[in-house]
């Protein structure tokens, strides 16, 4: 029988705790894993809701009524008597929840879609919907960020 050196003990204690650590990982992320899927499917349904993302392109309309879209959606900030008042005006993106994630693109609840709608119709900007449901709390988060 062959006698193991030091080295070929501590090689062999590595791979027993590389081993088992490897088990302990597995276990912990398996563990989480089931903890999401419960999680997921007993409170997802709760928060999930309707919303609207709104595409918009504004190709076809001069700068001066960009810029005006512009200012009705976003607000602006008003200078008065040569700079030594400013005023912030709101849009109409501060009035109600929503992301946006892109220049472009509007995300928000489907009651609240026709506010937009109108503004970017009146405009005469090329619009594109899409239905989706997104979690309630992020439109939520995002309202609170704005003001």
């Amino acid at each position: 029988m062959r006698s193991r050196s030091k080295w070929d003990i501590a090689k062999y204690k590595t791979n027993i705790n590389k081993g088992i650590s490897s088990i302990i990982i597995h276990l912990k992320v398996t563990a989480f894993s089931k903890a999401v899927e419960r999680f997921k499917y007993l409170y997802t349904t709760q928060y999930r809701m309707e919303a609207i993302l709104i595409c918009y392109t504004l190709e076809k309309i001069t700068q001066t009524q960009r810029t005006a879209l512009n200012r009705v959606i976003n607000g602006y900030k008003d200078f008065s008597n040569k700079g030594n008042y400013s005023y912030k005006r709101k849009g109409i993106l501060q009035e109600i929840p929503n992301i946006k994630p892109h220049n472009s693109v509007i995300i928000v609840r489907k009651r609240d879609k026709d506010k937009i709608l109108d503004i970017l119709k009146k405009f005469h900007a090329t619009i594109k919907k899409f239905n989706i449901t997104i979690n309630s709390e992020l439109l939520q988060c995002q309202k609170f960020k704005k003001e």
